[in-house]
C-alpha cells in the first residue's frame, strides 16, 4: 500500500495512524509505505513491482492514484501481472466515482472483503515538456487542456481544507478570470480541424471530473475507446 499523508489538505496524515490499525485488522498482514513528496509515488510503485509486488493499494486523492499508476507502468509489468486498487482520502474523488466506492473506509474495505478484478483502460498522453524534452504519462480518469488544466493547477496549489466540490469551484471561479485561450491545431482519429482558439479539450477514460462534474457522460472505463469533449 501506498499512503500520501498530503492527500484532502493533510486530514491524511492527521488520521494515518487510525487508518492503519484500521486496515491491518480488516485487512490482516500488509506493507504500507509512505510517499515524501511530489512523485515519491511514481517511484515507490515502480521499486514496489520491481521487487515482486503483485497488487499495489493507493491510498490519496486522484494525483496519488495518478503516480501509482505511474510508477506500475514504468516497470513494464506483463498485463495481468499487477493488480491495482484505491482506497480514496483526497479532494475530487474522480476515479472514485466510477468504481462506486463507500464514503467512508469502512465502506470501502467491506468491497475489498469479496474483491473482483476487472482489467480496464489506460490512456497514454505524449508531450513535450517545458524543458523541451520528450516525455510521457498515463491516465486511469482523464487527460485535460487548456481551462481544465488552468483550474487543476489552481486548485492543487491551493490548501484544498474546503473539500472537493468547494476547492474546484473556487478554482474554476479564479480560472475563468484569468485564462486566456491558445490557439490550436488538433487531430482527432486521424481527421486535422481547423485551427481554432481553445477554451477546453478533455480526452476522456472516465466520466467525471473537478470533484464529481460529468464532462464525458458516455464514457466507460472498460470499452477500449476514449471521449473527446
Amino acid at each position: 500500500m501506498i499512503l500520501n499523508r498530503a492527500a484532502g489538505g493533510g486530514q491524511v496524515g492527521r488520521h494515518e495512524l487510525s487508518m492503519e490499525r484500521t486496515l491491518r485488522e480488516r485487512l490482516g498482514p500488509i506493507e504500507l509505505v509512505r510517499t515524501q513528496g511530489p512523485g515519491d509515488g511514481l517511484r515507490r510503485a515502480r521499486l514496489a513491482v520491481e521487487q515482486g509486488a503483485d497488487t499495489l493499494l493507493s491510498i490519496g486523492g486522484d494525483g496519488t492514484h495518478s503516480e501509482v499508476v505511474n510508477g506500475i507502468m514504468a516497470a513494464h509489468p506483463e498485463p495481468g501481472q499487477v493488480a491495482f486498487g484505491v482506497i480514496h482520502a483526497g479532494t475530487g474523488g474522480d476515479f472514485r466515482r466510477l468504481l462506486r466506492q463507500g464514503n467512508t473506509l469502512e465502506e470501502t474495505l467491506d468491497l475489498f472483503s469479496h474483491p473482483r478484478v476487472e482489467r480496464i483502460d489506460l490512456g497514454r498522453v505524449r508531450f513535450t515538456t517545458g524543458n523541451g524534452e520528450p516525455d510521457q504519462r498515463y491516465f486511469l480518469n482523464l487527460a485535460s487542456a487548456g481551462l481544465g488544466g488552468h483550474i487543476d493547477r489552481i486548485a492543487n496549489r491551493s490548501s484544498k481544507r474546503l473539500g472537493g466540490k468547494a476547492t474546484f469551484l473556487m478554482a474554476t471561479l479564479r480560472a475563468l478570470a484569468s485564462y486566456q485561450a491558445p490557439k490550436v491545431r488538433l487531430t482527432v482519429d486521424g481527421v486535422e480541424l481547423p485551427p481554432l482558439a481553445l477554451s477546453s479539450l478533455v480526452v476522456a477514460n472516465g466520466r467525471y471530473a473537478g470533484g464529481g462534474m460529468k464532462l464525458a457522460p458516455r464514457a466507460t472505463l472498460n470499452d477500449g475507446l476514449l471521449d473527446v469533449a
